[in-house]
């Protein structure tokens, strides 16, 4: 298992001075709570009205509209969520409901070899013991992090069957679940800039899924079935 570290203290002051009532700043930023922050991006969805007087950083959202006056690689957050969603349905096989994206951060180099084995040191393992974890899990440089994006909680999950009526229930969960990933058809430009982007990348990684990990390229026609079902899902809701 993999820890989520919260965003670092820069990257939480930062949106305390961007989005918190001026009066409350200095006593958001010394209360313990909200060092344990976590932004959830919602690329498809907008921010109405300036918020309430309540502000916290633990489970921050972070719109759309946000993102773009922030100027964040939205394409970077694009391109991991299609890749992490066409891993989801097509080589996991679940549908996602109710999955969540949050930005966290990790130390650098976690997954850096930092401690070698010696063959003798191997052989006294117990069977089925992890090397990965003896090797990369040691001495990580908990002051230097990086922020990265996480796809988390897959309680609600459920298998989907590689035909029409497994991508229909992909399509169901997907508009279920909360708006992490862009969405079509919301009359926004940025948004639908994000969506335009988000689905060709979706259908790329998902080819490559078929063709070389399953090997399955008579597949190829269910991701693209996705992406049309879910633009109609979304004229069907305005």
């Amino acid at each position: 298992l993999e820890r989520i570290f919260p965003l670092p203290r820069p990257v939480r002051y930062a949106l305390i001075e961007k989005y918190c009532p001026s009066q409350g700043r200095d006593s958001i930023k010394t209360d313990e709570a909200n060092k344990d922050c976590l932004v959830r991006p919602y690329m498809g969805r907008l921010r109405y009205g300036s918020g309430g007087q309540f502000f916290s950083l633990r489970n921050f959202k972070l719109h759309a509209s946000q993102m773009k006056d922030l100027d964040l690689a939205t394409a970077e957050m694009c391109r991991s969520m299609a890749h992490a969603l066409a891993v989801l349905h097509w080589h996991a096989k679940i549908d996602g409901m109710d999955i969540e994206f949050v930005l966290g951060s990790s130390p650098v180099e976690e997954q850096k070899i930092r401690t070698e084995m010696t063959l003798p040191q191997v052989m006294a393992l117990k069977p089925q013991t992890s090397t990965y974890e003896i090797t990369t899990h040691a001495r990580a440089d908990f002051k230097r992090s990086i922020t990265s994006l996480w796809m988390i909680d897959f309680d609600d999950c459920s298998e989907i069957s590689m035909d029409q009526q497994g991508v229909d229930k992909a399509v169901a969960a997907f508009m279920e679940t909360n708006h992490y990933c862009p969405r079509p058809g919301t009359g926004d430009e940025f948004i639908d800039g994000l969506w335009a982007s988000f689905s060709k990348l979706y259908i790329s990684f998902s080819e490559k899924i078929f063709e070389t990990i399953i090997k399955k390229p008579w597949l190829n026609h269910l991701p693209q079935y996705f992406i049309s079902s879910v633009e109609k899902a979304a004229i069907r809701r305005q």
